[in-house]
């Protein structure tokens, strides 16, 4: 606020006078005391063009070299800020695109999780019906075996030459199944 003061005091000049300064300080990044004294220095450099006649051309000549030198080097700030501005924007378009495939990628994967986890629940429900099956079909093997000895069981018993009732053990048994001597048997004797 002194150095507000201190202008105010020193300089009078109407508002707009103050606004172009204060734009011309921002536009070329400086505060408004060193935009003054830029300003002062173009006005020293035309005034010695003035005050030394035979000199003009070397003072036109030099001051066409400072604004060459101040173009050149204004030009290689603009040149600098845009290819940072360039390089910001490829960047970012790299970083976009990468943040877009992890994306991608990352939902191709979860997607694969899925895909497992309902694959291993259907290897899971085939493993076990496979074990049934299995089980099953030793059962059915089982039954028919049982099947067979039963129906050669029923063939066994269903033949003429065995006897009807189950033979008696003992001596008792034995004497009615041994013919009397001397008497013939009408069926042979297995």
């Amino acid at each position: 606020m002194a150095d507000e003061k201190k202008v105010l005091k020193s300089i009078r000049a109407n508002p707009t006078a103050f606004d172009r300064l204060a734009a011309i300080a921002k536009e070329g990044g400086l505060d408004q005391g060193a935009a003054l004294e830029a300003l002062l220095n173009t006005w020293d450099v035309q005034a010695a063009k003035g005050m030394v006649p035979e000199r003009a051309a070397d003072v036109a000549d030099f001051d066409a070299h400072v604004q060459g030198i101040q173009a050149a080097f204004l030009r290689s700030l603009e040149l600098a800020q845009s290819a940072e501005s360039r390089a910001r924007v490829s960047y970012q378009a790299q970083l976009d695109a990468m943040s877009a495939t992890i994306a991608r990628l990352q939902a191709e994967l979860e997607e694969e999780r899925k895909r497992y986890a309902a694959l291993s629940e259907v290897a899971h429900a085939a493993t076990e019906g496979r074990k049934r099956m299995e089980e099953r079909v030793m059962e059915l093997e089982k039954g028919r075996k049982l099947e067979a000895l039963l129906e050669s069981l029923a063939d066994k018993l269903d033949a003429p030459t065995l006897p009807e009732s189950k033979p008696k053990r003992g001596r008792k048994a034995k004497a009615e199944t041994e013919p009397e001597p001397g008497v013939a048997l009408t069926e042979p004797i297995e």
